[in-house]
């Protein structure tokens, strides 16, 4: 298990929905079209990104993101891993509006 591998699967899925979402030729590239889980199973994630591009999606991803808990997902690399644990005993982050803040 690699938390590293997991995260390039998140950035490689949220860049592909915004690209998606940007593209000139509205016409091909409905959004509302799209099978969004299974562009999320197709990725290897195991929940759909927050993202304003899907806020008002109700995105059903099966089974396996109930079962395993993407938070306790380790680095390989134990140097990223120790600093990873050490930002998560400080607590969330929180933007101005004491909400909190997630990584995409």
């Amino acid at each position: 298990h690699d938390r590293a591998l997991y995260e390039k699967g998140l950035r490689a899925f949220v860049s592909f929905i915004q690209s998606y979402t940007k593209h000139m030729c509205k016409a091909i590239f409905l959004l509302k079209e799209l099978d969004i889980a299974g562009l999320v199973e197709s990725f290897a994630l195991l929940k759909v990104p927050t993202m304003p591009e899907l806020k008002d999606k109700s995105i059903n991803v099966g089974v396996i993101s109930t079962v395993v808990d993407v938070d306790k997902i380790p680095f390989a690399d134990k140097t990223r891993e120790k600093a990873r644990l050490k930002r998560l005993e400080s607590g969330p982050k929180v933007d101005k509006d004491n909400k909190p803040f997630h990584r995409t």
